[in-house]
């Protein structure tokens, strides 16, 4: 992770490009470019991958935009991003076999260099990704939390994160960490069952 404080402008080096990071994110080219990148390089222990860390819209504000065709355009184009060979592994491995009641099970079962701490790492990833680009106001929160299955997945991993955090740092995975606290406060104040929540078409 990098810190990101007033003045500092991160860069981040991924399959070779280096991204820089100021008060404005890239383009959205360069936003799919580098989910891209990320989803395919993972986030395995050795391989350089580091996330920067932003100042977030407060959680109170960031369940209020109105979606656009653009958020729907570039929410799709992340997902396509994340839909690799590697990440649908990971994936069926977590539904099937990831087991941990807290980070020192975690650990102990899923040392460095483990392909169960890879799958994980995938997976918080690109919640760490999508959890970025939503507190900067670039991707629509209620459309990503209408197609995320972030709600489901993620009391598995809430009880290992805090002591990941204590052992590597606040600053891992705190953008997956700030997302699924919006999740659970637009499940509980936006989402009615039935989509009754949405607007009806006109």
């Amino acid at each position: 992770m990098v810190i990101c404080h007033p003045g500092m402008i991160p860069q981040m080096k991924v399959k070779g490009a280096t991204y820089t990071y100021s008060s404005q994110m890239p383009s959205k080219a360069k936003i799919i470019d580098l989910t891209r990148a990320l989803a395919e390089q993972g986030d395995r222990p050795g391989t350089g991958a580091r996330r920067p860390t932003y100042i977030r819209r407060p959680l109170k504000n960031a369940l209020m935009k109105k979606s656009t065709t653009e958020d729907a355009r570039l929410m799709l184009e992340m997902f396509r991003g994340f839909d690799t060979p590697e990440n649908n592994a990971a994936m069926k491995w977590f539904m099937k076999e990831f087991s941990a009641k807290d980070y020192k099970e975690f650990k102990k079962k899923y040392p460095r260099g483990s392909d169960g701490l890879g799958y994980v790492s995938r997976i918080l990833g690109q919640f760490e990704i999508a959890g970025v680009l939503i507190s900067h106001g670039h991707l629509n929160e209620n459309l990503y939390f209408d197609m995320s299955a972030i709600g489901f997945l993620w009391p598995r991993f809430e009880n290992i994160i805090p002591g990941w955090q204590k052992e590597a740092g606040p600053a891992l995975w705190e953008n997956a960490v700030w997302l699924a606290e919006c999740q659970k406060k637009w499940a509980k104040e936006v989402w009615k069952p039935g989509l009754k929540w949405k607007s009806p078409p006109k």
